[in-house]
């Protein structure tokens, strides 16, 4: 099994989906990674995370747009062509074992923490 484990901001709300009787939570995680170039250049380099989470259903009223959270579970990937380019198309995805709220954008100014989490024994906040 591997597992990946990663702290990002949410892109959007999380949208839930009811599917085979049993509720989805589908959201993308921006993960930043900041570095200097060869020039000396501080360049930022921002990967899109698309997460699905099917448990916790506690805590999918709380994935909003700009929290900040920590998640970790088993990575996935899919590749398409798109429709009108026939453009070949791949993303980065991840089944959500453990989710940790930890702030929002307008918290993590103030150092305030969100507190909160959710692992695969779906116990409440």
């Amino acid at each position: 099994m591997i597992n990946l484990s990663l702290i990002g901001y949410l892109g959007s709300d999380a949208k839930v989906k009811v599917l085979e009787d049993k509720k989805v939570a589908s959201f993308s995680v921006a993960v930043t990674k900041s570095y200097k170039d060869r020039n000396g250049l501080k360049t930022e380099k921002t990967i899109w995370v698309d997460c699905s989470m099917w448990h916790g259903e506690n805590v999918f009223p709380y994935l909003k747009k700009g929290t900040m959270v920590y998640v970790q579970g088993e990575p996935t990937t899919a590749a398409w062509s798109d429709r009108e380019t026939g453009e070949l198309k791949k993303s980065q995805g991840l089944t959500v074992g453990e989710l940790h709220l930890l702030a929002n954008k307008k918290e993590s100014s103030t150092n305030n923490v969100a507190a909160g989490s959710v692992g695969n024994d779906d116990l409440p906040f």
